[in-house]
């Protein structure tokens, strides 16, 4: 099992811009903004699970240790699998037939990328690889 974390500075700095504007405001608006920064706070406290298992990559999202959202792909259903590589990290684009993407990046440890091009193999899964690398000459 491979967890991720949501980045933190991130929604830090929205949770201070939303209190900013709550402090300033009247009314109902108010209300929002409290409201929205308290979703913003829970938001913080949130990560991920990825699972590969024989034919099934399953992603769970928690929040404060409660399971709140689960989505399991089986193989049948991949289109194709996008490897993104950069400086910092390789994002995997889970690419289905039908529905939405599944976007991987943050997980540890860092060797999901590596299962996942063993799964795509296995299963017979088209694969692309792209670079963001600059190429020095």
């Amino acid at each position: 099992m491979y967890k991720a974390k949501e980045p933190k500075l991130l929604w830090i700095l929205l949770f201070l811009t939303t209190l900013l504007y709550a402090l300033f405001l009247e009314g109902q608006y108010l209300v929002v903004f409290v409201l929205v920064s308290v979703v913003l706070v829970i938001i913080m406290f949130s990560h991920y699970t990825f699972t590969i298992d024989e034919t099934t990559l399953t992603m769970r999202y928690h929040v404060a240790g409660i399971q709140i959202f689960k989505r399991s792909i089986q193989a049948e259903s991949i289109k194709k699998i996008l490897f993104i590589t950069s400086s910092r990290q390789t994002i995997a684009l889970v690419q289905l037939h039908k529905g939405l993407r599944l976007k991987l990046h943050r997980f540890q440890p860092s060797d999901y990328i590596q299962e996942l091009q063993e799964f795509a193999e296995e299963h017979d899964v088209a694969t692309e690889e792209t670079s963001f690398i600059k190429q020095r000459k």
